[in-house]
């Protein structure tokens, strides 16, 4: 017998059989059960193929059956190809088949005695008969075809044409052997290549044995999800998808009228009587639930046909609520004065069912912060954090704040008419690249922004601040357990922050800084001037008396209502951000006057600049964020944040050889400036670095700020106190501030201006896209989990030595010892995508970088592995890059878990050599 692709004898067959049953071990483990649905496929194929009716679901992954393997894919065909190669003696047997069916071939005048349960594998049997000349006959009953095959290319040709579903898995009993006396000599017909003549009424056509794995519940609810897709991702208007439905009724109509037309006819020829006749009718449009879910009177379960049915159905089946709308004023007869809320509670029952988040949260309670540590990686080590003594086991949450407006471009009385102001939380358990996802953005309130300043902050929060007290007292059920949930930080730009925290909006008053209490005249006069920070009881103090004499005391107008939870002050928990402050701030208007400087000193025209930036080519991640051109006018730079960080960075490879005077004052400013923003931006850093970046960095700056830029063209700005004054300190009290910037928050705002430009509704575009954002949360949660954890990879190989180089053999032996490592051409793993050459930022030592550029990608069991070519980067001070050196030859295993910076590094090849422009500082070698 032949098992494994091995020839055994009877004796040896038994002997591993009964092996295999002492250890446990199955030989063809089964049924495969779907992990979508409560579907069962007999067979490893057989569940690949079901999986592909689910593949229609947002971020879909196939997973392998097999038992003990855990590869994963997003494409079918690359499922398929894995299967061939692990998993090939097993993908196509149903171990629990019990019918048996026979070879009819002989061999010399001796019959073959080979049997089995499985039609795939006597298909595999029957071409080994051809391999060694002897003819075959189609297997299957009922197929009429005359001649036997002598080719198994004409063989498998056969096979798919005039039986497309040959593979049926196991020995359905329609497969049973053919006569032998239907093998005759001959060859293929002329015939095989053509699509077969169905005149026949089919008599020669296979019939299809697969199973329908889908119950008409699971049909019902992809037609419905369907529609959710509809409403919640596409955001098509209420109009447009009732159309579309009623396009559905039509055509299922017109189609469902022929079809009875047919049946009719053709039942008639065969002489049954007409109530049995209607009855077939019946249960045949009964079958065609597309039909039936959009037909109430032909409906035998829920119906679709209706925006009312529709929601319905959402809430029952896929947990849809709808927002809660809460009128602010009593008096108000014109319903203006409203505000929509999602309660905080049910987001996060729904987030704790997500195993990825609930395994983070888990982490985030056995970690604990040693003040004594120099290393700040996150808000929980930070000095604001360990010194309020939260419990081990919290739930944090950030607030974040922000408006929108929902009209584009929008001038004179309509600017702001339809302004929204929006609140959104993150769970701060979450690990911080999960947090700057915009997935675990979660909207808790939306109003206008002028219903806000009307009734004012205490009533427009007041259904927000009694949850926020009610979570903090008494809790919510994780894992059976109550845990206490807290508000570490609001975030939020400096308009927005002073919104919440009752501070002055306006930046040219005389006290403009939230963190101080430093006047504006004394910032002008000497910029590097600092102030006493701000106080609980100072801030206590100025807001009562604002209250009473009814104007603002020391830029505090009135107290903030989030002072009332148990952690969090204005003075302390309203957190910076990087991506206003520094990027759309500092660096859009210093950049933007070295920048012309350099112009004015010949070495560039703007026109040049820009027909460089234009034609320069981003790679890896720097590709999303090309910088934009540089404004005529000069006064700033015209990109978003993340761009004028990007043209920050690159500025070197841009400019190439027009860099012709390395001691240019203006050239030392940038450099200056780069240092800085690097000191400011890592996810790591040291707490004894900022003494130097507060004494000598900044200081030195601004000094040389002062000497090089027109004041008058390029005046300071709060943002340059901000910098200057507090950044250093704020890092250390509340960790990286990179963790804490709004961009990914920003990122959500826009689905509402999308949604609210498809509807041009605008009557109650709060209720709109508060309705329409669950509707979208709905979709997304209906997929499974908000974040995947598997490894997707794409060309994988099993791993052995003799596939590599002498000196990646030796490595790969020593590292990868035991069985089922794969090596991959790329793969996805935690949301970062991975290929071969890659580099990899590994740790700094003296200024120079050592980096590990990727030769071999392993996976084992969702885990992840790198072979490394490591080399030392030196660091060029006069351009601010650092330059590979020649393949060093040394390679080293590394773990993923052991990355400290896990996302691939841009590389540009740059005066004949290969370099990199750091996005922030490294932590220095062990």
């Amino acid at each position: 017998m032949k098992l494994f692709g091995i020839l055994f004898s009877a004796p040896q067959i038994f002997y591993l059989f009964l092996l295999l049953y002492i250890a446990g071990i199955e030989l063809n483990p089964g049924p495969f059960p779907c992990k979508s649905c409560a579907a069962v496929p007999e067979t490893i194929s057989c569940n690949i193929r079901h999986q592909h009716l689910h593949s229609v679901s947002r971020n879909f992954l196939y997973h392998c059956p097999a038992p003990s393997c855990i590869f994963s894919t997003k494409s079918f065909n690359f499922m398929n190809k894995h299967v061939s190669m692990f998993h090939s003696e097993t993908s196509h047997i149903d171990p629990e088949a019990t019918n048996t069916i026979g070879c009819v071939c002989e061999s010399g005048g001796i019959p073959c005695a080979y049997s089995t349960t499985s039609f795939w594998e006597l298909v595999q049997h029957l071409c080994t008969h051809l391999d060694s000349d002897v003819e075959v006959g189609c297997p299957i009953l009922g197929c009429e075809y005359p001649n036997s095959f002598r080719k198994k290319s004409t063989f498998r040709v056969h096979l798919s044409q005039y039986h497309p579903n040959w593979r049926d898995e196991g020995c359905p009993k329609q497969h049973l052997r053919r006569n032998q006396e239907n093998l005759n000599g001959g060859y293929l017909g002329p015939n095989c290549d053509e699509a077969m003549d169905t005149e026949d009424g089919g008599a020669n056509i296979s019939p299809d044995s697969n199973q329908n794995m889908f119950d008409d519940a699971a049909v019902i609810d992809c037609i419905a999800k369907f529609y959710l897709q509809l409403y919640g991702l596409h955001t098509l208007p209420f109009e447009t998808i009732q159309d579309i439905c009623n396009g559905i009724i039509c055509m299922t109509e017109v189609i469902h009228a022929k079809m009875n037309q047919v049946l009719t006819e053709e039942l008639e020829k065969l002489n049954i009587p007409q109530d049995q006749i209607n009855l077939i009718r019946y249960k045949v449009m009964q079958a065609d639930l597309l039909y039936a879910s959009h037909h109430k009177d032909n409906s035998p379960g829920p119906y679709l046909s209706s925006d009312y049915y529709r929601r319905e159905y959402f809430m029952k089946y896929f947990g849809f609520c709808s927002p809660k709308e809460m009128h602010l004023d009593e008096d108000d007869h014109d319903n203006h004065l409203r505000q929509e809320i999602i309660p905080i509670t049910p987001t996060l029952l729904r987030l704790f069912q997500d195993p990825v988040i609930c395994k983070d949260i888990d982490d985030s309670f056995l970690k604990q912060a040693d003040p004594s540590n120099d290393i700040v990686s996150d808000y929980t080590e930070g000095l604001q954090f360990i010194s309020e003594n939260h419990p081990s086991k919290e739930i944090h949450i950030f607030v974040y704040q922000d408006t929108v407006n929902a009209v584009m471009n929008a001038l004179g009385s309509a600017k702001n008419k339809h302004k929204l102001l929006t609140m959104y939380f993150t769970v701060g358990n979450l690990k911080s690249h999960r947090r700057a996802k915009v997935e675990s953005k979660h909207l808790m309130m939306i109003m206008r922004e002028s219903v806000f300043k009307e009734v004012k902050a205490p009533k427009s929060l007041e259904e927000v601040m009694k949850e926020l007290k009610s979570l903090e007292t008494e809790g919510i059920l994780y894992k059976g357990e109550n845990v206490s949930v807290a508000v570490v930080f609001i975030q939020g730009d400096n308009l927005g922050q002073h919104l919440i925290g009752g501070f002055i909006e306006s930046f040219s008053t005389k006290f403009f800084c939230r963190f101080c209490e430093i006047l504006r005249a004394h910032f002008k006069a000497n910029p590097t001037s600092t102030s006493r920070l701000r106080t609980k009881a100072d801030y206590t103090r100025c807001a009562l008396r604002a209250m009473v004499m009814e104007k603002p005391i020391k830029g505090i107008k009135a107290g903030c209502e989030f002072n009332d939870l148990k952690y969090f002050h204005a003075t302390t928990h309203l957190a910076p951000c990087l991506a206003h402050d520094l990027f759309e701030g500092v660096v859009s208007w210093d950049l933007a006057g070295i920048i012309s400087n350099l112009i004015r000193d010949k070495w560039f025209s703007r026109k040049w600049l820009n027909k460089k930036i234009k034609a320069f080519k981003c790679v890896g991640a720097d590709s999303p964020n090309k910088p934009a051109f540089v404004e005529k006018k000069g006064l700033k730079l015209g990109g978003h944040a993340v761009q004028n960080w990007t043209l920050l960075r690159l500025l070197p490879f841009i400019l190439g050889d027009k860099i012709a005077d390395v001691e240019h004052s203006s050239w030392k400013l940038y450099l200056q400036l780069k240092e800085i923003t690097e000191s400011f931006t890592p996810p790591s850093f040291y707490k004894s670095d900022m003494p130097y970046a507060q004494d000598v960095l900044l200081p030195a700056y601004f000094e040389r700020r002062a000497e090089v830029l027109d004041i008058e063209k390029y005046p300071l700005n709060p943002k340059h106190h901000f910098l200057y004054a507090h950044y250093a300190f704020l890092m250390c009290l509340l960790g990286p501030l990179i963790h804490l910037w709004t961009l990914p928050y920003e990122q959500r705002h826009k689905f509402f201006k999308h949604l609210l430009r498809l509807s041009q509704n605008f009557i109650n575009p709060e209720h709109s896209c508060a309705y329409r954002y669950l509707l979208h949360v709905t979709y997304m949660s209906s997929d499974g989990p908000t974040f995947q954890e598997e490894c997707v990879e794409v060309s994988s190989k099993q791993m052995t030595p003799d596939l590599y180089s002498a000196k990646l053999a030796n490595i790969v032996s020593s590292s990868f010892q035991e069985p089922g490592w794969r090596d991959c051409t790329s793969v996805c793993f935690d949301g970062l995508q991975y290929k071969k050459e890659d580099v990899l930022l590994l740790s700094e030592n003296q200024g120079n970088i050592l980096t590990g550029t990727v030769k071999v990608i392993a996976v084992k069991d969702n885990v992840l592995s790198f072979i490394c070519e490591l080399n030392e980067a030196t660091f060029d001070s006069s351009l601010g890059i650092h330059t590979m050196p020649e393949p060093s030859g040394n390679l080293k295993c590394i773990s993923f878990n052991e990355l400290r910076y896990p996302v691939p590094h841009p590389i540009y090849f740059f005066r004949g050599r290969l370099s990199f422009s750091l996005k922030h500082k490294l932590l220095r070698s062990n």
